[in-house]
């Protein structure tokens, strides 16, 4: 095996200079052309190069009126920070009580803040994935997300429940149900809902990462039988998987092409099963979206201490459980699964573990979140990257130095490995090329990890990319059958 070293101390202050030429365009070009909109390709996402393309994102949401954050406090410096830190993509919430407060009543100023947040996001060439938000439904319910004319409760009460995250309370639980009965017609107004999101992306159509339809929807009356290890196929099968495909109709007859995201219902955050299958024919490409909160640690834990919590030994076994019924569901869907919320938290260990279960599957993620101003209803957490979410000055860089690790961004064959050790500082990435694509295998360096450069190690591939650049380009020798790629510190 021939290794290709970076030598010159001079290269190692900043990155490696890699073998043969380094005369290929800029770092910020080369990630200009991972472009999308991003396809699903069996278990992959690939982008219009042919790539595969890994996402690491952070979420972005205000969960209170008017449901948009504070221009001042998302602007294009937010964005460059993000994308300076290594993340490629955002996950984007709307609620529908902010776009649609009356029925039929679309509010333009709300859809315009709306699309502020997607362009400033798409000009600095980051993928955006819109999705829909909720959660425990409407503000009746001990919630958000829906507007007060489609949350139809029957006078039922919220009251709160103990210990249980206000998943049981009776008027979100009877929201649910009308909501899945169709009642009034509100899944029909949902759908077109979501039409108008879409429409009013289209500008944005070639960095979108695919429409999220549906966080974390509950089960109504259902939820103790949704709430088993098991799960409840009754209920995917014959509510949840007809709601979403009424909703991923709704987008494909915007968009033909953009990928529609399935999510299971909350249970399955918990380790709970899901009978989700592959939609209708027509509805195109999907992925599936999933998320993982172990519950053991919640209960019995503090939060931003999940670590600490007397039962979060549990934790590990349940969350591979989640990822392996995330697999099987994707399988089933044959559809990409994308780990697409965790975090909440400041527990640096917790997230530290679920960054490297995800990289263990080779699946992307986005973590909960970027700034989220007032996070209720949710998790008890502080989730974001700030003190003060409207001074950027309180950046939290500790939790930022885990986030910000060396991912391969898109990878032109097949990922068979990749990883991050933080205790060695070494990143490892292994992969197939594909020779029938032309442009280079992207891999974040990730200075926040390596802030007196790095060494690399290279096998099968020559380095494209200019000298120094944080975003490092490859390109498979003629005949290579793999590409090994490591990096490490300096001195290492």
């Amino acid at each position: 095996m021939r290794w290709c070293r970076a030598a010159a101390a001079a290269a190692l202050i900043l990155g490696a200079a890699g073998c043969g030429s380094s005369d290929a365009p800029a770092a910020a070009d080369m990630l200009s052309r991972s472009t999308g909109p991003l396809r699903a390709d069996g278990r992959w996402l690939r982008d219009q190069q042919g790539r595969v393309v890994i996402l690491h994102g952070l979420q972005l949401a205000h969960k209170t009126a008017p449901y948009y954050p504070p221009p001042e406090s998302f602007t294009a410096d937010d964005v460059r920070l993000i994308r300076d830190a290594g993340f490629n993509a955002v996950r984007l919430a709307w609620f529908w009580k902010g776009l649609e407060p009356e029925r039929g009543q679309y509010d333009a100023a709300y859809l315009a803040q709306y699309l502020r947040q997607a362009r400033l996001i798409a000009e600095q060439g980051l993928f955006v994935m819109p999705e829909f938000h909720q959660d425990l439904y409407n503000e009746q319910t001990l919630g958000a997300g829906f507007p007060d004319w489609a949350t139809l409760t029957d006078g039922l009460p919220a009251v709160p429940d103990a210990g249980a995250l206000n998943l049981y309370n009776l008027a979100a639980a009877r929201a649910f149900d009308n909501l899945y009965a169709n009642r009034d017609g509100i899944q029909d107004a949902f759908a077109d809902a979501w039409r108008q999101i879409v429409v009013a992306l289209r500008p944005y159509r070639a960095q979108l990462a695919g429409y999220d339809l549906f966080n974390e929807p509950a089960a109504g009356t259902q939820n103790l039988l949704c709430s088993q290890p098991a799960g409840c196929p009754q209920f995917d099968r014959l509510s949840l998987q007809p709601l979403q495909d009424k909703l991923a109709a709704a987008v494909r007859a915007e968009d033909a092409d953009g990928i529609v995201w399935y999510e299971p219902h909350i249970f399955f955050d918990f380790s709970v099963s899901s009978w989700l299958a592959a939609p209708p024919a027509g509805i195109g490409a999907v992925g599936f979206a999933f998320h993982a909160y172990c519950l053991p640690a919640i209960l019995t834990g503090q939060p931003d201490q999940e670590s600490q919590a007397p039962a979060y030994g549990l934790c590990p076994a349940l969350d591979g459980r989640v990822f392996d019924n995330a697999e099987a569901t994707a399988a089933r869907m044959a559809a990409p699964p994308l780990f697409n919320e965790f975090g909440d938290t400041q527990d640096l260990h917790q997230i530290r573990r679920l960054i490297a279960l995800a990289d263990s599957r080779r699946i992307g993620w986005m973590y909960w979140g970027y700034k989220d101003w007032v996070d209720v209803p949710g998790g008890a957490g502080d989730g974001g990257l700030f003190d003060d979410d409207d001074d950027n000055r309180t950046l939290r860089g500790a939790k930022l130095d885990v986030l910000s690790e060396p991912y391969p961004m898109a990878v032109a064959g097949t990922p068979e490995h990749y990883g991050y050790d933080p205790d060695r500082r070494t990143f490892e990435l292994r992969y197939t090329p594909d020779p029938a694509l032309s442009a280079p295998t992207l891999v974040f360096t990730a200075p926040r990890q390596y802030p007196a450069g790095y060494r690399l190690e290279l096998s099968g591939g020559r380095v494209v990319s200019a000298e120094g650049a944080a975003v490092l380009g490859v390109q498979a020798l003629p005949g290579a059958g793999a590409v090994i790629l490591r990096l490490r510190p300096p001195d290492a």
